[in-house]
């Protein structure tokens, strides 16, 4: 017989915890997994445009990779935890948000100079991988409101 979680019992507490820290791991292994598809195994060399005084391209290694989707995982849960805390709307406005936030993100790959067009389409591939992965996942783990 399984038991579900009363919801502000511990056992909620840390599944609520575990799938975010999933959300935001399995966002970052995607990425990863998408940028050894692109560059070691289809040879795409991934360099970031050259923005504003900049000449110089720069490359996008498994390092970067990894920093950036950890880095805007992260702000994304901050901001869902955020949003719990002010309204009762937290998931909707999650769902707008993160999705103007990812069609945001795409202006540095499609701007900027000095790189391909295939560079480019890679570059938009790991954003789009990483919005796919956590913004649903995150999206379900919002607190919902209590029916009174």
């Amino acid at each position: 017989m399984t038991m579900l979680a009363e919801p502000g019992s511990r056992r909620a507490a840390s599944s609520f915890w575990r799938v975010r820290v999933a959300a935001v791991t399995a966002a970052a292994a995607a990425a990863l997994v998408a940028w050894v598809v692109i560059e070691p195994i289809f040879g795409v060399e991934l360099r970031a445009p050259a923005f504003g005084e900049a000449t110089e391209t720069s490359d996008v290694g498994a390092v970067q990779v990894l920093l950036a989707s950890l880095g805007g995982s992260l702000a994304g849960w901050a901001f869902l935890s955020l949003l719990e805390r002010l309204t009762a709307s937290a998931a909707k406005i999650w769902i707008v948000a993160a999705t103007a936030a990812l069609l945001l993100s795409l202006g540095g790959p499609l701007s900027g100079s000095d790189v391909g067009t295939g560079n480019r389409i890679a570059l938009i591939a790991l954003h789009l991988v990483v919005g796919a992965v956590l913004i649903p996942t995150l999206y379900r783990s919002a607190r919902q409101p209590t029916e009174t």
